[in-house]
């Protein structure tokens, strides 16, 4: 009996239409030689598949795809660069930012949190009998959240005795951020939770316990990694160390295990001992005279 002839392959018409799509985030002066590659490589896998040479050519053509998207933004955005800005403190704010307005937008506005805003402006008044149990179950639950963000701070002990007023300022941004984010998510989540289930299951019961857990628990954990990330901050320019080396021995009492980073700019390292006592961490500060060393040569 003949082996079944392969299925014939059409020539990926649409699948050139994507690389001509992720052709764009390639810079100009790049994009004709980028999509001349991309398109010879399409070519080529369509003649491999119509001789059958792939067990799975949906497969193989997606792989191809994924990977002409992320080199396509690599052109745009090189690894270094993007690693620079990742570890910057522009990034914190960008990023709080942009989950701010896509929260705004998956909630219509924070249309629930406006709500209780506005209920409780009308129950301060006394213009008129609102609910006032609403109200009252929703600031028990976010003093309660809050309490627990305080007591995590006060444990974990801000990281800033080294620090400069600007260090101070992107701490506090990033816990104030971080806490309205949780807060409103924590309140729109519940709406859309209650919307979705009538009052007779149990599991809007059930749904309103986990998420009265899960809102301490998440703020408590959001704030002690905000706390850590302050830590391996350069006090000067406010990036992220780099460079981890170990250094000492647990054996040994004098030279105990730490692990030491360096900041990319040449403004010193910083010693952090791996027994996270954050009392014990020493930062080295560099003059100039190094700074050479840490400049970064154009490519």
């Amino acid at each position: 009996m003949d082996p079944p002839a392969p299925r014939p392959f059409r020539r990926p018409v649409l699948h050139q239409a994507l690389v001509a799509v992720a052709s764009l985030l390639v810079p100009r002066h790049d994009r004709a030689a980028w999509r001349a590659r991309q398109d010879r490589r399409l070519f080529e896998w369509w003649l491999l598949a119509e001789r059958g040479e792939f067990p799975r050519p949906g497969a193989e053509l997606a792989q191809l795809l994924r990977e002409a998207f992320t080199h396509a933004w690599r052109q745009r955005v090189p690894a270094e660069r993007f690693r620079k800005w990742w570890g910057s403190p522009l990034a914190v704010i960008e990023l709080a930012c942009g989950a701010a307005a896509i929260l705004a937008l998956a909630t219509g506005g924070c249309a629930y949190t406006r709500g209780l805003i506005r209920l409780a402006d009308v129950l301060l008044a006394q213009r008129a009998d609102v609910r006032s149990d609403v109200l009252a179950a929703h600031a028990f639950m976010l003093a309660v959240g809050w309490a627990v963000g305080a007591t995590t701070l006060v444990l974990r002990h801000p990281p800033m005795s080294f620090g400069r007023l600007s260090a101070w300022a992107l701490y506090l941004f990033q816990c104030i951020a971080a806490t309205a984010l949780i807060s409103v998510a924590w309140i729109e989540g519940g709406a859309a939770w209650r919307a979705c289930f009538p009052l007779s299951e149990g599991t809007r019961v059930l749904g309103t316990l986990l998420l009265s857990a899960l809102y301490p628990a998440a703020l408590g954990s959001t704030l002690i990694w905000i706390t850590k990330d302050q830590v391996r901050r350069c006090p000067v320019c406010l990036h992220r160390l780099e460079m981890p080396v170990s250094i000492g021995s647990w054996s040994s009492v004098f030279n105990p295990p730490a692990t030491e980073l360096l900041c990319a700019e040449g403004h010193g390292s910083l010693v952090l001992p791996d027994a996270e006592d954050i009392a014990g961490r020493q930062w080295i500060a560099l003059d100039d005279s190094w700074r050479q060393l840490f400049r970064h040569t154009p490519a």
